[in-house]
């Protein structure tokens, strides 16, 4: 019981792969990150950020935890909301749970494009809302942020004022 303790311990973290000599066909994915979604048989299956695992049903790749680091949270505190965010450039399209502060709430809605820093606190990437709820309702661990609200608004007006000239024409 103590073990099947430890490993539901990773359940829903996020992880970086450090040890991939056991599975040398998995040596693409060292020091790369994902989050824990399965555990079966002593081993702990992780869905690594952007990459599928063809071979398993469950898209996931398969570890043992000395295999793993728990990634640190990143001392994320002040935000009482989470992003449900569908990455463009995923092609599991997965959903993913982003901290989202009062500053990007007040001007962010469903559907909205928004830049999260998904893959590395210093990456960003462009991602669509899907929903929006407060830690409690997710009740996961955030480690990334939604970083900023894309406003489209000048644009949408310039192709809607370009199809309307093309209308009248």
């Amino acid at each position: 019981m103590g073990k099947e303790k430890y490993y539901e311990d990773f359940l829903g973290k996020r992880v970086k792969i450090i040890n991939v000599k056991r599975k040398k066909k998995y040596y693409k994915l060292l020091y790369l990150t994902g989050i824990v979604e399965r555990i079966s048989s002593g081993e702990i299956g992780v869905s690594v950020d952007n990459i599928i695992n063809e071979a398993s049903s469950y898209g996931v790749f398969w570890f043992k935890t000395y295999e793993l680091e728990i990634m640190e949270d990143r001392n994320m505190t002040g935000f009482n909301r989470v992003a449900i965010v569908n990455l463009l450039e995923d092609y599991s399209k997965k959903d993913y749970a982003f901290a989202l502060y009062e500053t990007e709430f007040r001007v962010l809605s469903v559907g909205d494009l928004v830049v999260v820093n998904a893959r590395g606190k210093d990456n960003r990437v462009l991602g669509t809302v899907k929903e929006v709820m407060t830690i409690d309702e997710y009740s996961k661990g955030v480690n990334a942020q939604v970083v900023a609200v894309v406003n489209m608004d000048a644009y949408n007006a310039r192709i809607e004022e370009k199809n309307k000239a093309k209308e009248v024409a």
